[in-house]
């Protein structure tokens, strides 16, 4: 094909010189004539021999059409002469294994998500967080998981702590990920986990192993077992830590604590901590008698004799701290290794334990202030590990404590008291119970309680790299509670808690909200610091952030309460409240709202010719009012 493709450069050099120049061009007419040969062996070749006849032999005026129409049929015989390839050996790509879905997600939305995931650029955490709130159904695209795969090793330690919560909520089917994709399965994520793994690799790999034994649990035991043969530092702990999801493991881990060193020793302990299996009690019993430090890797052992000895312990290391006062912050960390042991016991002298404890508030405020609010602390301590017990095992003997508590010490261990009450109560008996109780503390009560997946849930962390576990709500929560957030400030704690997957009771909740801010305390002006009526403001462009999220149809009067409540407010604070406010509720509603600022102003005690004066000229600016003021 040499000749034709001579040819068709010749007729591409004479279309840019040219026509006029073709009885000059030599080269041409040598194309021609090599072509020759080729003519007797096919009509097209005598074709394209004949049109280079006729393009020499026309006429000036007819030669730009002919040799175009010739240079294109050049052109198509060439393509279909065409052909690729490269000379090798051809073998099979190996097995990648597959995990999530592709969806149909366009390129600008999906870029930069990408880049959040595989450059170092600043805001990248923002991103991430933003695309799990509005859109996270992406974070289960197979384009993306091998991503927050590889970003466990991200060198900044937040970055690479949310990817891990999120691939640990794809593979336990969470409540951001969506609910409708049946494609996306937990044997699916571990192979992906697994692929390129790297037994002797830093902490991305020891990550790795944390998320298979939370997805996979003891199914991929042999797997564990497997990587003490080879496996180095943070992922042979992570290793060893693992056989605790599997009783056979027992004689193994035992074997474990007599080779093991330094941290992989401590972890052989936490592993056998965790299966609470009965033929390990003389082992704890003997330990705890030593050690204190024991004390730690009995978290899951719920035995009545374990749980006998920490609360002996805890009550010996107490009183004695008592005892001597002045030194009661020296005693405090083995009273807290004590109190850690607490979980899951439920011993008839952990009760007792309890009682004593906790039912001698009017005894004890002799000791001194230091002594007094250590013991305080103890409290709370424990306090955590009764709602831990609570979340884990849920024991009956725990739960009618604590209500026969409630009723005969309403004071005392008020937050376990009231997570049991959601626990087992209507939800409106819990608020009638509590809500007078809890409106000034209301951070510290929910603090564990969130919404996921249509329920509200009860989340308490746990130790052992286990991180957290949850429990259903008895029922949804009371939706006077959200009006209660609102008075007292709690936006944090309320966004939390807003069901975003039910829209009606999303809708619902945030007209409540919306109400409650318009009947919100009116604080005197004069007693409103600056810096205090700036957080007002930012709490204002965050409702209305809420009322929008949440589906609210009115958000009239908004605005006006605020400027009720901080009549001293600036107009550049002002300028931010009314932008975000437009931008929600249109130049309309946003009209009408400013109208009735003004008249505020220019009606109450607070007015002054130069705040009118720059209100005016505000709603000038921004076309708030159509007419000139």
């Amino acid at each position: 094909m040499n000749p034709l493709t001579e040819l068709h450069e010749r007729l591409a050099y004479s279309a840019v010189a040219g026509t006029a120049l073709l009885e000059e061009d030599f080269r041409l007419k040598k194309a021609m004539e090599n072509l020759a040969p080729l003519v007797q062996k096919n009509l097209v070749f005598e074709k394209i021999h004949d049109g280079l006849q006729q393009l020499f032999h026309a006429e000036e005026t007819q030669r730009g059409k002919l040799l175009l129409n010739l240079l294109g049929l050049v052109d198509a015989v060439l393509y279909t002469q065409a052909s690729s390839g490269i000379q090798g050996e051809l073998i099979m790509l190996p097995d990648m294994p597959s995990c999530g879905t592709l969806q149909q997600i366009p390129y600008s939305e999906l870029k930069p998500l990408v880049d959040a995931l595989t450059t170092t650029a600043s805001g990248r955490m923002e991103v991430l967080q933003e695309v799990r709130k509005k859109t996270p159904q992406y974070l289960s695209d197979a384009r993306i998981i091998n991503l927050l795969i590889a970003d466990l090793g991200d060198t900044y330690k937040e970055m690479s702590a949310l990817s891990f919560r999120i691939l640990r909520a794809i593979g336990k089917g969470d409540a951001f990920t969506d609910p409708t994709d049946t494609c996306m399965h937990s044997a699916q994520l571990v192979k992906c986990l697994k692929n390129g793994f790297d037994p002797k690799g830093k902490m991305d790999m020891a990550k790795r192993v944390s998320l298979i034994c939370e997805i996979a649990k003891e199914k991929e035991n042999d797997w564990y077992i497997s990587l003490l043969e080879t496996a180095e530092n943070r992922v042979r702990e992570h290793a060893i830590l693992a056989l605790g999801y599997h009783r056979d493991n027992i004689p193994l881990l035992l074997e474990l604590t007599k080779t093991e060193r330094g941290k992989a020793k401590q972890m052989t302990y936490r592993a056998l901590g965790q299966m609470d299996a009965p033929e390990l009690d003389e082992f704890w019993q003997k330990n705890l008698k030593k050690n204190k430090k024991f004390a730690e890797y009995v978290t899951y052992v719920k035995a009545d004799g374990v749980a006998d000895i920490v609360a002996l312990r805890l009550r010996e290391a107490i009183e004695a701290a008592i005892t001597r006062a002045e030194l009661f912050f020296l005693d405090m960390e083995e009273i807290e290794c004590w109190c850690n042991a607490l979980t899951n016991k439920c011993s008839d002298a952990v009760f007792e334990l309890y009682r004593w404890l906790f039912g001698t508030e009017t005894d004890i405020h002799h000791l001194k202030k230091e002594t007094f609010y250590s013991l305080e602390l103890c409290r709370k301590i424990i306090e955590y590990k009764i709602c831990q017990t609570l979340v884990l095992i849920y024991p009956q003997k725990l739960v009618d404590f604590l209500k026969d508590l409630s009723e005969t010490h309403p004071n005392t261990m008020e937050k376990a008291c009231f997570i049991c009450d959601l626990l087992t109560l209507p939800a409106d008996k819990v608020y009638e119970k509590w809500a007078q109780r809890a409106n000034k503390m209301l951070h510290r009560y929910f603090e564990q309680i969130s919404y996921q997946d249509g329920a509200y849930i009860l989340a308490i962390e746990v130790p052992d790299y286990l991180t957290y576990t949850v429990r259903t709500l008895k029922e949804p929560l009371d939706p006077r509670w959200f009006a209660s957030m609102v008075q007292n400030h709690c936006t944090d704690t309320l966004e939390s808690l807003l069901p975003i997957r039910s829209a009606d009771a999303c809708k619902k909740i945030g007209q409540i909200c919306y109400e409650a801010y318009l009947t919100m305390h009116t604080e005197q002006a004069a007693q409103v610091l600056p810096g205090q009526i700036m957080n007002c403001v930012q709490q204002t462009i965050w409702y209305l952030q809420i009322f929008k999220t949440c589906g609210v149809e009115n958000i009239q009067g908004v605005i006006l309460a605020l400027c009720k409540r901080q009549p001293q407010i600036s107009t550049l604070y002002l300028h931010q409240v009314f932008e975000s406010y437009q931008e929600y509720a249109g130049t309309e509603t946003t009209h009408k709202e400013a109208e009735q600022v003004l008249r505020f102003y220019q009606e109450s005690n607070y007015k002054s010719i130069s705040m009118i004066q720059k209100m005016r000229d505000m709603m000038l600016q921004y076309e708030f009012l159509k007419q000139e003021i």
